[in-house]
Parts: C-alpha cells; sequence; structure tokens
C-alpha cells in the first residue's frame, strides 16, 4: 500500500467506525422508539453532520499537504462540529428529555441544518473573497519581481564586458536595483501598464548591454543604456509616487 494513502485510509474507517458506533447507540435506546420519527430524524441529522466534518478534515489535510496558507477547510470542519453538537443536544433535549412532538422536532433539526448550510455557504463566499484577493496580490507583486531579476541580470552582464565607462553603467544600475529593492512590491491594477513599460525598457537595457562588445556601435549603445537608465529611474520614482497617492 502506498504510504501517502495511509492517512486517507485511516480517516475512512475512523468516520465508518463513528458511524456505526452512532448507530449502535441509537439501538441502546428504548425499543418502543426505534424505527420512530425522532429516532430517525436525529440519526440522519447526526450521520450528516458527521459525514460533513469527514469530508471538510479530509479537505484540511489535503490543503496543508499543497501547503495553502489559508485554513479555509478548518472553518468548515468547525462550522460542521458545531452542527453536529448542536444534533446530539436536540436529540438528548428535545426528543429523549422532553419528548416534543415529531413536527416540531422536525422543525427544530431543519432550521438547525439551514442555519449549518447558510453558514458553509458564508464561510465559502469569504474564503474565495480572501483567496481572490490574495491571487491578485501575488500577481501584482510579479513584475517588481521580474524587474527586479532583470536588473540583476544587467548587471551579470556589465561583468562581461571591458569598456571604459563600464564602472559608471554598473554604479547607475546597483542605485536602480536599490531603488526597485525599497519600492512597494504590492501595486495597484492601475499601474499594470507603467510597470509593463518599465520591464520592457529595464530588458531594453539588458540588450544594449549586452552589445557593448561590438565596438562598432560601443558609444551608441553607451548613450542609449545611459539615457534608459536615467529614464527607468525616473518612471520608477513616478510609479512609486503614484502608488502612494492611489494607496
Amino acid at each position: 500500500m502506498n504510504m501517502n494513502r495511509l492517512p486517507a485510509v485511516a480517516a475512512k474507517l475512523m468516520f465508518g467506525l463513528i458511524v456505526l458506533v452512532t448507530v449502535a447507540a441509537f439501538f441502546l435506546c428504548r425499543v418502543e422508539d426505534w424505527g420512530t420519527g425522532h429516532w430517525w430524524t436525529s440519526l440522519i441529522s447526526i450521520v450528516l453532520a458527521e459525514a460533513a466534518c469527514y469530508y471538510c478534515a479530509v479537505g484540511e489535510v489535503k490543503q496543508n499537504r499543497r501547503g495553502d496558507g489559508l485554513p479555509a477547510s478548518l472553518t468548515f470542519v468547525t462550522i460542521s462540529v458545531l452542527y453536529g453538537a448542536a444534533a446530539i443536544f436536540h436529540t438528548a433535549f428535545f426528543w429523549l428529555t422532553l419528548r416534543i412532538s415529531l413536527t416540531s422536532f422536525v422543525v427544530i433539526e431543519v432550521i438547525t441544518a439551514a442555519v449549518w448550510a447558510i453558514g458553509m455557504g458564508l464561510a465559502h463566499h469569504f474564503t474565495n473573497v480572501v483567496r481572490n484577493q490574495e491571487d491578485d496580490q501575488r500577481v501584482q507583486m510579479q513584475l517588481m519581481k521580474q524587474m527586479k531579476l532583470a536588473l540583476d541580470s544587467v548587471s551579470y552582464a556589465l561583468e562581461e564586458e571591458e569598456i571604459e565607462e563600464r564602472e559608471a553603467l554598473k554604479a547607475g544600475v546597483r542605485e536602480l536595483i536599490e531603488k526597485v529593492k525599497y519600492s512597494d512590491p504590492v501595486s495597484h491594477p492601475s499601474m499594470i501598464h507603467m510597470e509593463e513599460n518599465l520591464l520592457w525598457q529595464i530588458k531594453e537595457l539588458e540588450r544594449c548591454v549586452r552589445g557593448l562588445s561590438d565596438q562598432a556601435e560601443e558609444k551608441g549603445k553607451v548613450e542609449m543604456s545611459r539615457k534608459l537608465l536615467r529614464d527607468i529611474s525616473a518612471d520608477l520614482g513616478r510609479r512609486n509616487s503614484q502608488l502612494i497617492t492611489l494607496k
């Protein structure tokens, strides 16, 4: 047997055992209560809660295995556990103690199940909202990471070039790297075009730097590299200023 499947198999066995114990416990009731409406309603409610807890717990295990930082399934497990506790309380108090009518008992169970379903729905909705926000934030941070990597590539490319202006260009690139490093990594949707343009300029800078070894075009490439460094620095400063205003 695959060792990775052991937790899943163990969870299934435990769930089956819990259901068997639940059914056995119901047969410990008075014989005249067996098969009555109260008996079936209580049994179905409790087993439903156990099934909900099981499937939510399995989802939590899978989520942890993926390394998802959002404990969404844990919320669902908690809601289902509370539903199960309510079902057990209803059985013990409203049926076995107070002996209320079947109609009243069914209404209580239906209302409880409806509250559980609403709670699960709300939890699912807010979980999706938070997850979408996290996804958007990751996407917005991606361009800044790409800029940093592209500038690192420019810096490495300059190390390979043997030209007089290398140190001046390296200083400009280092300054840009520091500027990107201390820029807000979390962007804003309205800044996407500006950041894409910044990334394009950095890649153009890298192409210029890699072409410095061509002596025939060296002077033009150096001037273009300087211009790109100035433009990137100015655009990055403008991006940071606008981002502060937007936030």
